[in-house]
């Protein structure tokens, strides 16, 4: 069943458009299926072949991106928000952390994996990197952060 307000599902659209998954209680379990909706959504190869099309589409025609952003926001985008700010206020995030911010860095983060390296996949593991970049951040001193990694060809 649809959110309150939110659109229904159309013919063709990916799962999980129009409804935010249910917490589970933990934020990096969440955070994770929160990339794996935004691959689910962006990665199909119908969505990879109109994508270009579409930025430029946007560009172009103000009204097609207000008409798209309305499919968003009130369906999958107000339960994300809903649990983000829960999890803020819960502790479980900074309290000046932005749930938009948070759904565009990991949104944002498989979009530009699926431009820059679209033979590459994004596998759990991708997913785990990302989402202990959102947790923890990059700071070496960071609780959880992740190890760091050698550049390729260098040794020691």
């Amino acid at each position: 069943m649809a959110e309150q307000g939110a659109p229904g599902p159309r013919s063709g659209d990916p799962p999980g458009v129009h409804r935010a998954p249910p917490s589970s209680g933990d934020l990096r379990t969440d955070l994770k299926a929160l990339a794996r909706g935004a691959r689910a959504i962006f990665a199909t190869p119908v969505a990879r072949a109109a994508f270009p099309g579409l930025m430029t589409e946007i560009a172009a025609h103000p009204e097609l991106h207000e008409r798209l952003l309305e499919r968003f926001q009130t369906g999958v985008f107000a339960g994300l928000r809903r649990w983000l700010s829960e999890a803020v206020e819960a502790g479980h995030l900074s309290p000046d952390t932005d749930p938009d911010r948070v759904l565009e860095i990991v949104a944002g983060a498989v979009v530009l994996r699926l431009l820059l390296q679209p033979g590459e996949p994004i596998d759990e593991v991708w997913e785990d990197q990302v989402v202990s970049i959102v947790l923890h951040g990059v700071r070496p001193d960071a609780v959880g952060a992740p190890a760091p990694r050698r550049p390729p060809g260098r040794s020691s």
